[in-house]
């Protein structure tokens, strides 16, 4: 197996966790793997919106090495953090999640990134990412019809 350069983005189409990397990385199946890099590089993933107008994004973030991570996940626009977080140990127990919504103009970025957080290391630092981003569809305002008066017995 080739040696894994870093940052690195992985994915597990699998409906099972896998494990690679000397075993100690365990990816959950349908989730991608971000792996930060050696000197504070950010493994990032970049969406931009093909038009303007609301969109939600629905993330979930966990530990994805047996030894323990520990990184920092983002998920920001425009240099402000939409949310932030430190992630720390290994599967469910170190779960981190984001959701909300959020009015993008056409071609504005938003990052997913993952950093070596607060131990400044990039070793044992995979982390597990699954989200979804859609655009909200725009709800038009029209008459209700004419007041009734109520029902009386």
């Amino acid at each position: 197996m080739p040696r894994a350069v870093t940052p690195a983005f992985f994915f597990n189409p699998s409906g099972a966790a896998s494990a690679f990397i000397a075993n100690n990385n365990v990816l959950p199946g349908g989730w991608a793997g971000f792996h930060p890099g050696p000197s504070g590089e950010t493994s990032d993933f970049r969406f931009t919106a093909p038009s303007a107008g609301r969109y939600s994004f629905a993330f979930s973030f966990e530990g994805a090495d047996t030894v323990g991570t520990n990184t920092d996940v983002h998920i920001y626009t425009r240099g402000q953090d939409l949310f932030s977080a430190t992630i720390n140990g290994f599967g469910p127990a170190s779960l981190q999640t984001f959701s909300g919504t959020v009015s993008l103009a056409t071609g504005q970025v938003v990052d997913i990134g993952v950093g070596f957080a607060t131990n400044q290391n990039y070793l044992f630092d995979l982390t597990a990412v699954q989200g979804t981003i859609a655009a909200v569809p725009e709800v038009s305002a029209r008459p209700i019809g004419e007041a009734r008066r109520p029902w009386r017995a």
